[in-house]
């Protein structure tokens, strides 16, 4: 992510001076006017590395294709048993319990020779066709087995996947085009870089499970939004989203380190929908409490350093939106102090927008007495409620010290005891959509282009964001 994040800031900066040269100007907001007979892009999409796969074709038909020669090896049958399976740099392959004659020292595509083809892969349902490449790294004994397939069936197994299959319909629309946007800047990125697939299909691109995936609200979102995406200054964004952003989303170089305009932290209040639900509330708000053991291995893991038995926690910076940036961890052999990119993996909680400790901070500011309203402001957003019952914004960075009426002083720090104990707001990394405050919004009366513009431009109608047809082409 981050690495992508700096190749296309780069690029862009140098395609946004072309297009200045040029007399570029952006008109309008939305303009996703279609061109007849437009095909969508393909996709390329890692499935597994596996030293051995079964494959069967299940609908359509399919060619096996040896494409270091371009030669057919064979047709594949409907409901045969096709097995691929690495040998080294080469592939041995057997249909029906029977090698065929030889080996393959190169890629090979059960190639999709029909409009609608559905393949299997150790008993999922994919779309599209399926190429085997030998691992490129050296002495790893397995195969990449990458889904190459149009980018809008791609997304009808992708959406449900991310945002659910429940959530409003202008929700789903949003999240076409963020996932749209996002699958095709990557797949320019990687294919710039040489990589042998655009994504994967984990947390770590967008979750993709192929045909399971489909339902028929989702591809109505895919078709009534066919092609939209999301592009600033001409260039389709890097439409990253996230599952809560606890009530305001972040900058986008407080979490990796590109700073790009159309990731600006922006108010996300409709969070709180999901608190409202059954089962939910914990990716809106949660409390999370560490041991002091398992802290001090993620720090040598992380580190190389050993801070002995960890004593305490500290926080030494956080970002406009409260996200911790900088956590020092006390212990008998020091003070190790992490960044924001290790925050997270050492903490290991569903957001870095957090406070030491296990409630909500509800004190005076100065003198006078505690206030009892009836709705607490988390001190993680940067508000505090003062005796007169006023909410007050507050910036959140170093040590941050309340004065309650008693003289209680609360600071940014914590004392291990039998644990840390970490009280939190939000879930995923903040930046971009948030995909409870898109469905926030949708159950409000939102259109699917208010949220995207909310989220991707502050709400602004400058034409620096809009929405562009034919995939941004």
């Amino acid at each position: 992510m981050i690495q992508d994040l700096i190749v296309r800031a780069v690029r862009q900066v140098g395609l946004i001076l072309l297009a200045g040269l040029a007399g570029f100007c952006c008109c309008g907001w939305w303009n996703p006017a279609p061109v007849a007979g437009a095909e969508p892009p393909e996709a390329r999409v890692l499935l597994a590395r596996e030293a051995t796969a079964e494959v069967t074709a299940i609908a359509g038909g399919y060619q096996l294709i040896d494409e270091a020669k371009g030669t057919v090896v064979a047709k594949v049958a409907p409901n045969e048993g096709w097995r691929v399976t690495a040998t080294g740099r080469e592939i041995k392959v057997t249909r029906n319990g029977q090698v065929l004659t030889g080996t393959y020292a190169g890629s090979l595509c059960f190639q999709a020779d029909q409009p609608e083809n559905i393949f299997g892969l150790n008993g999922k349902k994919y779309r599209g066709s399926l190429r085997v490449d030998p691992s490129p790294t050296s002495g790893e004994n397995k195969l990449l087995l990458i889904n190459q397939l149009d980018l809008e069936s791609y997304l009808a197994g992708v959406v449900g996947m991310e945002m659910g299959f429940k959530a409003p319909a202008e929700a789903l629309k949003a999240q076409v085009v963020a996932s749209r946007s996002y699958a095709l800047y990557q797949r320019e990125n990687n294919r710039l870089l040489g990589q042998d697939y655009d994504l994967r299909c984990d947390q770590y691109s967008q979750v993709y499970t192929g045909v399971a995936g489909e339902q028929p609200q989702i591809w109505q979102a895919v078709q009534a939004t066919r092609g939209e995406v999301a592009v600033w200054d001409g260039e389709v964004i890097n439409a990253v989203f996230h599952s809560n952003a606890g009530g305001r989303t972040e900058d986008s170089e407080y979490v990796w380190t590109a700073n790009l305009p159309y990731l600006r932290g922006v108010a996300s209040p409709e969070d709180q929908v999901a608190a409202e639900q059954k089962g939910t509330a914990t990716a809106y708000h949660w409390q999370k409490t560490l041991a002091p053991a398992g802290l001090a291995e993620r720090v040598r893991s992380l580190t190389g350093k050993d801070p002995g038995t960890v004593t305490g926690l500290r926080v030494t910076e956080t970002s406009p939106s409260g996200r911790v940036t900088g956590l020092a961890v006390v212990g008998t052999k020091g003070v190790i102090t992490v960044g924001k990119l290790q925050v997270g993996p050492l903490v290991s909680t569903p957001s870095t927008k957090f406070v030491l400790g296990g409630g909500t901070a509800l004190v005076a500011v100065g003198r006078g007495t505690a206030t009892g309203a009836s709705a607490p402001v988390p001190v993680v957003a940067g508000y505090v409620v003062t005796a007169g019952g006023v909410k007050a914004q507050v910036p959140v960075t170093g040590q941050l010290y309340l004065e309650g009426a008693g003289g209680t002083r609360v600071t940014g720090a914590a004392a291990a005891g039998e644990g840390l104990t970490l009280t939190g707001y939000g879930f995923g990394h903040g930046v971009g959509m948030s995909q409870w405050g898109a469905m926030g919004m949708a159950k409000a009366g939102k259109t699917y282009q208010e949220i995207i513009r909310h989220y991707y431009n502050g709400g602004e109608q400058d034409g620096r964001l809009r929405l562009a047809g034919n995939w941004g082409r």
